[in-house]
């Protein structure tokens, strides 16, 4: 039996421990969704809920994005190819939007509720923003040669960011339209702008091998000494920015090179504990979830999304913790089903 988990958990055509950071940006992702939409509001819970932030905020998003720029960048498929998969990636997230909040449309077509429809249905998650980046990172990374001009795209971009977050648009059909790629909304949580940097550095790393030279470089005492210092004087700047989802969503330049410091940190710690537990189940589940990344996300959005609707920041702490497991144990069956049925 341990066999057969084993077998189905690991695959060696694919580099795995990738697939390990992804799966726990994935697990990262699930449990910020739900204490963010599920759990009631109580000063008791303040101090987990700001470390729930900080570990939904930086070491799930950012990373899967900036892996999906890594390797796009070391991708042979066209040009067509790439932009289809970006148009499959967008529709999916409009598709995903209307199936996670399912039963909040059906209250709203029976006048049960009162709500702004729209901005649920186009609320920009992370799947319009990766379709996005895909077809621009299929452009850029065939046009931009030099490797240095792809960290002046990334400046660009937040520049252009910090023009654009002073703009009030009037318009609610164009507020809709421009929330895709500026954040001029509340429900803009991951445009374009600035949130494209990270999949652009991950092709400045994919060009300059320099995630490959931080992983196996041996770095010293003095320097994780100066890192670990760092890293405790900044953390109460990193938990409020991830704590305050405003600032978090707009991803202003200085929370984007405070995100790359912890991001940083963050892999030389897991490549540690992934080469003493490469072999484990449980790292072979994490990169199981993370090599079904997308189909583990959407599932999870469905059910938290649907729930949420009738349980709104009204769960204790110990019952999100159930449905954590609940809903993660779900996506699993649910997601080696669908791979069955396509085997």
């Amino acid at each position: 039996m341990l066999d057969k988990i084993h077998h189905l958990f690991f695959d060696t055509k694919r580099e795995i421990f990738p697939d390990f950071l992804r799966g726990l940006a994935v697990l990262f992702m699930i449990q910020i969704h739900i204490i963010e939409n599920l759990l009631i509001q109580d000063p008791t819970y303040y101090i987990f809920e700001k470390w729930s932030y900080f570990l939904g905020g930086i070491p799930a998003a950012p990373i899967f994005m900036l892996l999906m720029g890594y390797y796009q960048a070391k991708s042979k498929s066209s040009l067509v190819n790439e932009i289809k998969r970006g148009i499959n990636l967008f529709l999916l997230g409009l598709i995903l939007n209307i199936l996670l909040n399912f039963s909040l449309i059906y209250k709203y077509l029976n006048n049960q509720i009162d709500v702004d429809i729209y901005s649920y249905i186009l609320g920009v998650d992370i799947l319009f923003l990766a379709g996005l980046s895909f077809i621009a990172i299929a452009f850029i990374k065939r046009l931009i040669l030099k490797d240095y001009q792809i960290l002046i795209i990334v400046l660009i971009v937040h520049l252009l960011n910090y023009f654009f977050l002073e703009i009030n648009i009037e318009s609610i059909y164009l507020k809709y339209f421009l929330s895709f790629f500026i954040r001029v909304s509340d429900w803009s949580y991951f445009p374009l702008i600035s949130w494209i940097s990270f999949p652009l550095f991950g092709v400045y790393l994919s060009r300059t091998d320099l995630l490959e030279k931080i992983l196996n470089k041996k770095f010293s005492n003095l320097f994780w000494l100066l890192y670990l210092i760092i890293f405790f004087a900044s953390l109460d700047y990193g938990i409020k920015n991830s704590y305050d989802l405003n600032v978090y969503y707009s991803m202003r330049l200085e929370f984007f090179i405070y995100s790359l410091f912890i991001i940083f940190g963050w892999i030389k710690i897991l490549k540690v504990i992934y080469d003493k537990f490469n072999d484990g189940l449980i790292t072979g589940y994490l990169a199981w979830i993370g090599r079904n990344v997308t189909i583990v996300y959407f599932l999870q959005w469905v059910i938290i999304g649907n729930v949420t609707t009738y349980l709104y920041k009204s769960v204790s702490l110990n019952s999100c913790l159930i449905i954590f497991g609940i809903v993660l144990f779900s996506v699993s069956i649910c997601t080696y089903l669908y791979n069955l049925s396509r085997s």
